[in-house]
């Protein structure tokens, strides 16, 4: 009976000790991560899907859709119907618009650029923007209307020039 006891010690020691590690170098990257890494979640698809070990890959559920209607854009055609007078202190632009009213035209008077806009309808603008090849003060600048006309009068930023052009040359 001693040695039948003696024996079961001796196993059950053995069977407590474990075997002496292998240098850090030589065990596997993915050891410590076995449950939890990378390649476990990424690398047993098929496996998983059996357990039902797997989170349904997400969907695209449309809550509801509209159209919106584009608003309506103005369109601009460009006027290339005029004539110039050079004058003492001013310089005349006479650009031929059919059905001129007061409130349907707009001048814009820049040191270096003229433009004349001419709304014909809600949508519908047609313009003259001409780079001038000299300056004018802007603040003495004026138009009227004509019976299918607007005349512009440019007062010149130095009234003893003679302007031999109008539009700026490119």
């Amino acid at each position: 009976t001693v040695s039948v006891l003696y024996w079961l010690a001796i196993m059950a020691d053995a069977a407590v000790a474990e075997p002496p590690a292998a240098p850090a170098a030589a065990q596997p990257a993915a050891a410590p991560k076995a449950k939890n890494g990378y390649y476990y979640w990424h690398g047993h698809e098929k496996e998983r899907k059996e357990l039902g070990d797997v989170a349904p890959m997400p969907t695209h559920v449309a809550l509801a859709s509209e159209t919106v209607a584009e608003a309506p854009r103005e369109v601009v055609s460009e006027l290339h119907k005029y004539s110039w007078c050079n004058n003492t202190k001013t310089v005349s632009v006479y650009v031929d618009v059919d059905g001129v009213d007061e409130s349907n035209v707009a001048v814009d008077f820049q040191a270096d650029t003229l433009t004349v806009r001419v709304r014909q309808s809600e949508l519908a603008v047609r313009q003259l923007k001409l780079p001038l090849s000299k300056e004018i003060n802007p603040e003495k600048c004026s138009f009227r209307l004509k019976p299918n006309q607007v005349v512009v009068k440019l007062a010149k930023g130095n009234e003893e020039d003679t302007w031999f052009d109008l539009v700026a040359k490119a």
